[in-house]
Formats: structure tokens, sequence, C-alpha cells
């Protein structure tokens, strides 16, 4: 359906620097310190992310990346259509 197209994912960089390490969302709650099913609602936007968990993931990355994304292009939303 319309929710797999990319284009329509909230945080569009954050899910694409996950499936760019092969992370499951499991895998990002555990960096960020929560459990699966609030990593999910912080994803689908039902939850808004801590600053905290944010610096976890944002450092995760940009190491594992070897990029230098801010939190805002990490964070960056796209509305739902």
């Amino acid at each position: 359906g319309a929710g797999m197209n990319k284009k329509y994912n909230l945080f569009p960089k954050l899910i694409e620097c996950r499936e760019l390490l092969g992370y499951t969302q499991s895998d990002m709650a555990e960096i960020a310190g929560v459990s699966p099913e609030t990593y999910k609602k912080h994803e689908r936007g039902l939850f808004d992310f801590r600053l905290t968990e944010m610096l976890a993931i944002q450092e995760n990355v940009n190491d594992e990346l070897q990029t230098n994304l801010t939190l805002d292009e990490l964070f960056r939303t796209e509305k739902i259509v």
C-alpha cells in the first residue's frame, strides 16, 4: 500500500540511514535505549523522540556511516500525505 512508499515516511533520512546500516527497528530501539514498541511509535510519529535518544542515534549513525548529519537533517520530518 501507499504506506510502504518511501515518500510517505515521517523521518525519511532516519529510515534511510537505518536501512543503509541494515538495522531493524529493534536495533535502533537498543541504541536509543527504548523498547522496540516505543521506537516503532517514534518512527510512526505517534510519540516524540527525547533529545537523549536522538543524540544516541545521531552519534551511532554518524560513526557507522562516517557522516556528519545534524539532528535537524537526521530527524527531518515529512508529513504523511
